[in-house]
């Protein structure tokens, strides 16, 4: 790898003498916790430098080196894989000192924590730093007209949910991206960039609503209001409920609503029925008289994604709302299964969350106010920990064996909060064709809940890669009307390239996406 030349003397024509903000990346890294334990000397290089027009000017130096263990920080005294890691530091210089150092996106060098990837200040940190980077921005963007305006957390129905950021900047020019060699109208351009972040990754960028500045390309589909009225009209009369004895005259669109996120809104539709209930009823003692019905269908990017008629009745799933009120207690079982569920996803463990535990009081005798508790099922161990009160929190720690050992809250709305000073004890792990294949079958089934296919439990696998062809690997995986291919380079922590169909006598559809390595699924297309 060939170590860039310094821009510091481009930056710095006064002959100002001293190190350069490549050398002081690299004296924070080998001085750093990860890198001091145990890495490779001959590994660390100067990947990209990286300035940012503020004052004083933000250097932000990118590194890569090895380490021969995973994890980060000082890992002395824990149990590690022993195998040769990969990491990527990005160093923020200012005035001759390095000020932050995060690695791989996720650990904190500086705090010497994981990045708290759901506080507001870090990830609009993360869409500005990204979009000053980007194409558009850094053929002319304005210096210092890059702000912020509003940043919010969606509430998805699966996880990981994210974070959208809203920047409004100027550009010198007309156009976006990279513009060199083009024809520009010479004047100041106003924009407006939506950013979403998962995870502490950029996932989707878009400008004006006109340009995909992640995938370099015009968006090709232009979701409007409009659109996810026609969208959500022709679900309605589709959909079982209105199916069985809706009375077209009386659909009416009551209010379209946006979202507080990228082509989202929910649309309000009142319309009647023949007979009382919802849904299919076929075989049912219908009452002589009409219902009226108000139906909240919610559109993102031309999917409906949920239907809930009369706040009582859920059309996509077609089941009766939990009855029970929105405040219901969070028991001390509900928070042991959902931590463990939690670690058992999040990890990727390839486990199945126990049904059966044997309860251990450890609460000290004469101890009031407090309570401590211990289910172990197999090698799992759970210890909970809580205040005698009404809606307590539960501090949890899950071990599993001497592999997993995990430290954190469950509060009563079954929100997940892991301990920040404290890392999974987890081996790090390497995705397969037959993790991405999973991983993506699972996402199609609960992003697309009109998918009611189920994934066999038996595949018949072809290698598709032709005889003397080195380089990548292919996978065919067949079954139970399923057809499903991965194809990746053959690398280290390679990124894998899924294609699904399914057609069998739950329907069809066919879907394409990618899994990179710790995730998440990425979907490209899907369509029934």
């Amino acid at each position: 790898m060939i170590v860039p030349t310094s821009i510091y003397a481009i930056q710095n024509p006064t002959g100002l003498k001293g190190e350069t903000p490549e050398e002081i990346a690299l004296a924070f890294i080998r001085d750093s916790a990860t890198f001091s334990f145990d890495g490779l000397t001959s590994t660390l290089r100067v990947q990209d430098v990286v300035i940012n027009k503020s004052n004083p000017p933000q250097y932000v130096v990118t590194l890569g080196f090895q380490c021969l263990h995973g994890g980060y920080g000082d890992r002395t005294n824990r149990i590690l894989l022993q195998v040769i890691t990969p990491h990527t530091a990005v160093v923020t210089v200012v005035e001759g000192k390095g000020v932050s150092a995060v690695v791989d996106g996720s650990w904190d060098e500086v705090a010497k924590r994981p990045v708290a990837k759901d506080d507001k200040s870090f990830v609009e940190a993360i869409a500005l730093n990204w979009l000053k980077n980007a194409p558009t921005f850094k053929f002319d963007g304005v210096a210092g007209s890059a702000k912020v305006v509003d940043s919010w957390q969606a509430m998805t129905f699966a996880a990981p949910s994210f974070w959208g950021v809203t920047i409004e900047f100027d550009c010198l020019h007309a156009g976006y991206g990279d513009r060199k060699g083009q024809i520009v109208a010479q004047v100041i351009t106003h924009h407006v960039a939506v950013i979403h972040v998962t995870e502490g990754a950029v996932t989707l960028a878009q400008i004006d609503d006109a340009w995909d500045e992640l995938k370099q390309k015009p968006i090709e589909v232009a979701y409007t209001p409009e659109k996810a009225e026609e969208t959500a009209l022709k679900w309605l009369y589709g959909c079982p409920t209105f199916r069985f004895d809706g009375v077209p005259e009386t659909v009416k669109v009551k209010e379209i609503m946006p979202l507080r996120m990228l082509n989202a809104w929910e649309v309000y539709i009142d319309f009647t029925c023949g007979y009382p209930g919802y849904g299919d009823r076929t075989g049912n003692v219908m009452l002589g008289k009409t219902q009226d019905h108000t139906i909240r269908i919610t559109v993102i990017a031309g999917q409906v994604t949920r239907a809930i008629i009369d706040d009582v009745w859920d059309e996509m799933k077609q089941v009766r709302l939990d009855s029970a009120p929105t405040d219901q207690l969070v028991t001390i079982e509900d928070a042991r299964d959902i931590a463990v569920d939690f670690v058992i996803r999040k990890y990727c463990l390839g486990e199945t969350l126990p049904t059966e535990w044997v309860v251990e009081d450890l609460t000290p005798q004469g101890l009031v106010g407090g309570k401590k508790t211990r289910y172990t099922s197999g090698d799992w161990m759970v210890t909970i920990e809580n205040a005698v009160v009404w809606r307590p929190v539960y501090t949890v720690t899950v071990e599993k064996g001497s592999d997993v050992s995990w430290t954190g809250r469950v509060d009563q709305s079954g929100a997940v909060t892991p301990d920040e000073d404290t890392q999974p004890n987890v081996p790090e792990l390497i995705y397969t064709p037959d993790t991405a294949r999973n991983m993506c079958i699972e996402y199609i089934i609960v992003n697309h809940p009109e998918v009611k296919a189920q994934a066999p439990k038996e595949w018949e696998t072809t290698n598709l890669v032709p005889e003397g062809i080195v380089g990548i690997t292919k996978v065919q995986y067949t079954g139970g009307g399923w057809t499903v291919t991965v194809q990746a380079p053959a690398v280290w922590k390679p990124t894998h390239t899924v294609s699904i169909s399914y057609d069998g006598p739950d329907g069809a559809f066919t879907w394409e996406g990618a899994l990179p390595q710790g995730g998440p699924v990425q979907e490209t297309a899907y369509k029934k």
